[in-house]
Order: C-alpha cells, then structure tokens, then sequence
C-alpha cells in the first residue's frame, strides 16, 4: 500500500492538524481578548505559556484517542470527544498554569475560555468539513463521467454550458481536442484544450475517461470512424451532439446526445452550395414538389422553405405521409422561416390528369420538382405494369401538364439504376427522362434529370432493414460479400440537386458525386459493431444471393468520357445520353398503354421496355451486369415487338 494510503501516516498528518490548531486557537484567544493589539507584557505570557499549552493539551488528546477514529467517519461522538478532551485540556493547562505563574498574577483568565472556544470550533469543524468534501462534494466529482469533447468551437462551447448549469447530468469535463493549433491552452467554462485528435489515445488513458463526446456534428466520416476505433478499442463510450443548427432552430434539445450512427461513418466533407443562387432561384418562386411525403422529396421541401419561396405545394399521393410532413413542419421552429410561404399539403395522384389541372391552374407553379417514384427494385420486378404506369406515364402526364401552364423549371430526380438498367425500375427511370427530354423540344420549358445513389436512411433502404435485423437478434441478411454501393445523406442529396437545378440550360442529366462506393458487408459489419455486438459471434452475417434485376455495383453514367464538370465540384453534367432516340411513335404508344388492361402480358411488357431502352439488360444476374457488357446477350432478351406490334398489342 502507497504511504499516502496508510492510516500511519493519515493520523501523522491529523496529529500535525492539531498541534497547529492547539497553537492557533491559544494565539487567537490573546488576540480576540485584546482586540488583536496585544500589549508587550502579555506578550511575554504568550510566548511562555504556548510550549506548556502544546505539552498538556496534546498529550490530553493523545490518552483520549482522539486518533483512533478517523475523519472520513466523523460523528457525534468523536465531537462528544473532542469536547471532553478540550475541556479537560483547558482545565489541566489552566491548573498547571497557575501553578508555575503563581496564580496567574497578570494573566487574563478569559483567555482560557475564548482557548477552549476555538479549539472546539476549529478541531470539530476540520473533522466534520473534510467529512462533508469527502462524501459530498469529492465523491459527487468522482462519480460524475469524466468527459473528454472532441472540438473547441460552437457547439463544444454550448456543451460545456449545459454541464456546468446542469449538475443532473453527472458528467465533468476534463478538457477538449481540436486540430487548430491556435487553440491549445485556452480554456472553454474552464476545461482546457488539451491539444488534436490525433492524441485521442494519450489523454483518454492519462484521465481515464469515462465517454467522449464528438462536438463537430459534420466532421467527415473518416475522422469519425478513426475515433470510434480508438474509443472501441479503450472501451469508452462515445456520443455525439445534434447539428447546431437543429439546436438553435428548436428541433432537438443541445443534451439530447446521440450514439454515433452508421450514416456518420459514411458522412463526408462538408458540402457547400452557392446560397446566394439558391436564394436568386427560389426566392419569391411558386414551386411545386411531388412526392412530398417521401423521403427526397420532404427534405427537397425543407431545404426549398430555407430560401423563401412565394409558396410551395406538397404534392403526394400517401395521406399519411404527407399528413406526418405537416405536423412536423408545423412543429419544427423553422415555420416561422415558412410564414413567408403559403404551403399547400395537396393530396393527390401524378396519374390524374383532372387533379394535376385542377392544381396548376390553381396554384400556378413556376417550377416543379419531380421526386414521385416507385423504387424498390425487386419489388418493381414483380410489377411490371404498375411501373410503367407511375414512373413513365406518370412524368409524361406530370411534363405536359407543366408545360402546359407555363412552368419554367421541370427538375426530374432520376437513379444510378437508369445507367445500362438491369432492373424494371431502373429501365423506367431511364424511359421517364427520355420522355421528358422528347417532350422539353415541345415546348419553351428547362428540363433537367438529376441522378444519384442511393440514399441513406430513405425509406426503403437498407439502413432500417439492417437495424431491425440487428435488434431482433440476426442474421442480418446482405445479398453477395462484393456488393457494393453508393451512398450519400438524404440533405446532401436534397441540396446537390437544388444546386443542379439552378446550373442547367436545359437538357443535361446531372450526375452527384456519390464519392467512393461502400462495400455493404462492411456496412454492416459496422452495424453490428455499434451495436456493441461482435459480427460473425453475436450476430451472424448471411449471403442471401443477388435477387432479379439487381447489380453487383451501380454506374452513374453510361460513357464517362462525356461527363463534364459543372461550377460545383460534386455535379457532373452530361448532354449526350439524350442522344438517344425513342420510337417515332413513342406518344402514341404510351398513351395507347394508359387505356390498355392491366392484364398485359409481362413478356410483352419487357420487350416493350427494351423497345425503349436498348441497353436494358433482360434477365441477366447482377453479378453478370457487374462484370460488363460485351458479352453476347441476345439469348438473354425477350423479343422487341415492332413498333406496329406494339401499338396493336396496347389497343
């Protein structure tokens, strides 16, 4: 045991305690008796009687154990104690006294009692106030987590507030990290700036701490992912706080800190949009999204309300969808931004010509955002007819109906499935910006595709998938170990095509950088281990095998030598995937298709799509789609009817 430790040495340094107070409580007693102006001749009793004070009064202490308890465990009774051994003390150096100074001639004999006074006050008080910092105030500070923050800005400075006025949390903060050199001392609320992330390690150790919490809500997923693995290994804890934007709009409370998510870990730099553009594009502009409710599209609407618009319709077909849409923004705090904007929650079907009139006519949109879609892949696989009808019909009857009443912006948000479709929903995608490039040479309208990955945490996706797996205890289920895919965060994508729509002149397909693909057992691998579980151990992994029409890797462009850089550096424009050609009598047939029985023939179907799009790849497997296209495939299509065919077979 360390000497520090050992109760010799803590009843040492309690003995210590009070040969000190037995000398200041005599001093103090000369001084209180004479308004601390000791005359010089009792001065001279002073100095001689202090060594005879410290002789009886400490061996008094001594033979009364007032040593043996310890002060941790003060109580009543040693203060009973201490009172006995201050009086008998007292009594004893007041006796003795007497008898070597001829009875006190000259002495004030109150000086005993104002003596007896402090000793009790200042030997009881220091017993009972250690007692108190020890299970009070020490005990308090070593039971509250000892937090390391990551970052030194806005948000680390609001955290730190919060713990510092709210003692509930139970959590102390032993210093902040931050790569700004410049920063490395100071303090925020008086926890230093240790020094960068990369020390992460060194001082986790050096202060045991208890989490760490991530104070850069947009640090770039590498960095992320870098920490998590430091913390895992240590096994500490880590949170993240909300974007700081939610914080001061009212979305989210500042302590409402959060595990660290898997779409963190795929998070990427900072983006940047030219708002200024934005604004000059969107503000005071009657504009009109569809598909409102999903996913893309609400965030679309939020992202739009930012830059306000003279109005903005909600156009969806889901009630429930569009209806959960309008009590958040009725509760978000950035309505006050919406006050400025009439919003219109419109229910309704991209298949209705009467209802899509009734609501242009109405509501008179100037630019109109396309999000409405069906997208599940194997799903769409199963429903041919209902594909066509949505994704195809649909934007044909959506365009005309817009061109028609004077809109001036068409924005059609499109997929990296539309690239060489192996899918039903990517061939219709592909069909649907056909025919809204075929339709925009009609008429004085700017028409513009956006494509990109696909989106996390939308509605669908994996993400949801996986965590419902996870926490019904597995197997969690990913379709071939090479899979791999595109990612991007439902704002990022949101702003990239708002950003896409102010650069086009008309007829570009925008392609978003989707950054680097995600190998998906990766994913959810990392999953599992945020999960605080062990992939493989805990929760299993199995290969289910790529399922119909889906690819073992997506494309964004079919020919990237035609891929031009835009003013931004994450869109990418292209111009000559609208080279290709629909049949000449493509409208007849499509409207043909929109009168026709549900009863189709799906065979039928699908050569009527390769019709379409050529380079739609029937029946081939993901895994064959992924290797390339060079192959011989015609064994693999189903026959192309002729166009004559076509029209016959509709009616």
């Amino acid at each position: 045991m360390r000497p520090f430790r050992s109760i010799r040495f803590r009843r040492g340094l309690v003995f210590l305690f009070d040969l000190v107070t037995i000398g200041v409580a005599f001093v103090g007693a000369f001084l209180l008796r004479f308004d601390f102006n000791i005359p010089a001749d009792h001065m001279l009793n002073l100095t001689q009687g202090l060594p005879w004070i410290y002789l009886i009064q400490a061996s008094v202490f001594i033979w009364l154990g007032l040593y043996r308890g310890l002060w941790a465990f003060a109580s009543i009774r040693d203060l009973f104690v201490i009172i006995r051994g201050v009086f008998l003390g007292v009594t004893l150096s007041l006796a003795g006294m007497a008898m070597m100074y001829h009875r006190l001639v000259g002495w004030p004999r109150s000086v005993f009692l104002l003596d007896g006074v402090l000793l009790i006050i200042i030997l009881g008080g220091g017993r009972f106030t250690y007692r108190f910092l020890r299970e009070v105030v020490w005990t308090h500070r070593n039971q509250q987590k000892r937090t390391l923050v990551i970052g030194a800005g806005q948000s680390a400075n609001l955290i730190a507030r919060e713990f510092c006025s709210r003692p509930e949390l139970s959590a102390r903060i032993i210093g902040f990290l931050d790569d700004n050199p410049k920063l490395k001392g100071f303090r925020i609320q008086g926890a230093p700036v240790l020094g960068n992330l990369d020390q992460l390690p060194h001082f986790l150790e050096k202060y045991h701490a208890h989490e760490v919490i991530i104070a850069i809500p947009s640090l770039p997923g590498a960095r992320l992912k870098k920490i998590l693995a430091t913390t895992r290994t240590l096994g500490v804890p880590c949170r993240i706080c909300p974007p700081i934007r939610d914080v001061l709009l009212g979305r989210v409370q500042l302590n409402q800190l959060r595990e660290v998510r898997v779409e963190d870990l795929l998070r990427r730099d900072v983006l940047k949009v030219d708002d200024s553009g934005l604004e000059e594009s969107f503000s005071g502009r009657r504009i009109l999204v569809t598909g409102a409710g999903g996913s893309i599209g609400s965030e679309l609407c939020r992202q739009i309300l930012k830059y306000n618009p003279r109005s903005l319709v909600m156009y969806e077909r889901s009630e429930f969808n569009l209806y959960r849409f309008e009590q958040e923004l009725k509760r978000s705090n950035s309505t006050p931004l919406a006050n400025l904007t009439d919003l219109s929650f419109v229910v309704g079907d991209i298949l209705d010509e009467t209802r899509l009139s009734e609501i242009f006519r109405k509501y008179s949109p100037e630019i109109v955002l396309h999000a409405a879609a069906f997208k599940h892949v194997p799903l769409m696989e199963e429903n041919i007819y209902e594909a066509l009808r949505n994704n195809v019909l649909g934007t044909y009857r959506l365009f005309k109906c817009s061109a028609e009443n004077g809109v001036k912006d068409f924005i059609l948000i499109s997929t990296d499935k539309a690239v060489r479709p192996t899918s039903i929903m990517g061939a219709t995608k592909r069909m649907a910006e056909l025919v809204a490039h075929s339709l925009a040479a009609r008429y004085p309208i700017r028409s513009t595709a956006v494509r990109f990955g696909n989106v996390l945490d939308s509605e669908g996706s994996v993400l949801p998938l996986f965590r419902e797996q996870i926490s019904q205890g597995g197997p969690v289920t990913v379709t071939h170990p090479e899979i791999t895919r595109y990612f991007m965060t439902i704002p990022e994508a949101s702003l990239l095509v708002l950003q896409a729509s102010i650069l086009g002149r008309g007829g570009e397909i925008f392609l978003l950088d989707m950054g680097e693909p995600v190998l998906i057992r990766e994913l959810a691998e990392e999953m599992i281990k945020l999960s605080g579980l062990e992939p493989y151990h805990d929760i299993d992994i199995l290969f289910t095998g790529l399922r119909k029409g889906e690819k073992l890797y997506e494309e964004l462009l079919i020919d990237l030598t035609h891929a031009q850089r835009t003013s931004h550096p994450k869109i990418m424009a292209s111009t000559q995937e609208h080279l290709a050609t629909l049949p000449q009598d493509w409208e007849s047939e499509l409207l043909s298709f929109s009168t026709a029985s549900t009863l189709l023939d799906e065979g039928f179907l699908v050569g009527w799509i390769k019709a379409w799009v050529p380079e739609y790849l029937i029946g081939m497997s993901g895994s064959e789609a992924g290797a390339g296209v060079e192959g011989d495939l015609e064994n693999e299509e189903a026959p192309s009817p002729s166009m004559t065919e076509s029209s016959t077979y509709l009616h």
